[in-house]
């Protein structure tokens, strides 16, 4: 099958190749059998919009670089760009499914099934500026015309479903590879590590709360918090009398993450969004159990042997979880977590479930 997957609009890295899950998802569905044509959208141009092309392991990359425009006049750009490059091709070589992942991509679907009978199946993220009520219902009728519909979480699946004629299905996003790769934590005596990330609406705040209340009961822990150096989260630790016991890394490069997560035991995330949903599904590939608050993607991260799940902004609740997760480490085995992770976000486990969505969306 001839697949066009474009990942979510407006990629924070400076190569968007570096969405690394998304990336290996397309190589698996090349090894596959399939046709993948990866087009990544980039607003780092100085002005208009130019193609980058390149193919690499049986898949053939698009990066669209254009100038972000203050009223979003981009977009037609971009859809008359990849319409143009459905256009370009002979009948027998074009996309037989196109898979967008943002709502802003959804418009571009819909021509491209107009146009060229292509039908095209989106994915719906929670927290990347399509979970709000009003963005919903403004795409509504693009819904009705998708092949399928799918949901990276069953939160997500509750807000979407009402506004689809047919079952939406539930695939959460591919973690990359090397998270399965990397050496599986090890205990240390008389030491439990907790690791954090300090990322918008990741709710720092109560989890240095937490930690607090945690380190009470649990003298031997400690919080490793990687992401943005804050003055104000420094000034908290200070204020909670936890700077001994608190250590910011600072920003990390890819290698260096992996690595410092398979130093630490468990992590925590107090999020009131949904910014830390990937990160927790990165931590239980390297085998760390996670202590959270219940944000939309908390069913597809949490079992009885992965970790806890608490109210949001409930501090003392998520305290208590950080301190049942470092008492009890026993009930969370590392290796059992890692292969409860690769069957539901490995590239493998999720390849496997889309391409049953894309015969079904040809089918329709």
């Amino acid at each position: 099958m001839r697949i066009m997957l474009i990942p979510a609009l407006d990629s924070a890295n400076s190569d968007p190749s570096h969405d690394e899950g998304c990336r290996d998802a397309a190589l698996e569905l090349a090894r596959g059998g399939h046709q993948v044509t990866l087009v990544y959208l980039q607003p780092d141009a100085e002005q208009g919009l130019r193609t980058e092309k390149r193919r690499e392991d049986g898949v053939e990359e698009h990066i669209l670089h254009y100038k972000r425009s203050f009223l979003g006049l981009e977009q037609r750009r971009l859809n008359q760009a990849l319409l143009q490059m459905i256009r370009s091709l002979p009948g027998n070589l074009r996309p037989e499914v196109v898979h967008v992942h943002s709502r802003r991509m959804m418009r571009f679907a819909l021509s491209a099934k107009r146009r060229f009978r292509i039908p095209f199946v989106v994915t719906m993220h929670p927290g990347a500026g399509d979970a709000g009520e009003g963005e919903l219902r403004s795409v509504s009728p693009v819904f009705q015309r998708a092949g399928e519909v799918v949901a990276a979480s069953a939160g997500m699946k509750e807000l979407v479903q009402p506004l689809c004629p047919g079952e939406v299905t539930v695939i959460p996003d591919p973690v990359a590879e090397r998270f399965f790769l990397a050496p599986l934590p090890r205990e240390e005596p008389g030491s439990f590590a907790f690791i954090t990330a300090d990322s918008p609406d990741n709710g720092l705040d109560a989890v240095l709360s937490a930690f607090s209340y945690a380190a009470a009961y649990c003298p031997e822990i400690t919080l490793t918090v990687m992401g943005g150096r804050h003055e104000y989260t420094e000034k908290q630790a200070a204020a909670l009398g936890l700077s001994d016991k608190i250590r910011f890394a600072g920003d990390v490069g890819r290698e260096s993450y992996v690595r410092l997560l398979s130093a630490h035991r468990a992590m925590v995330s107090g999020s009131r969004g949904e910014v830390s949903g990937a990160i927790l599904a990165e931590a239980l590939a390297c085998g760390l159990p996670i202590a959270m608050t219940r944000t939309v993607s908390w069913r597809e991260l949490i079992n009885m042997g992965t970790g806890l799940a608490v109210p949001a902004d409930d501090t003392h609740a998520l305290g208590g979880a950080m301190v049942r997760l470092a008492q009890y480490s026993e009930d969370y085995d590392a290796a059992e977590i890692r292969a409860y992770a690769a069957g539901v976000f490995s590239p493998e486990a999720v390849c496997r479930r889309l391409t049953e969505v894309y015969i079904a969306a040809g089918e329709r």
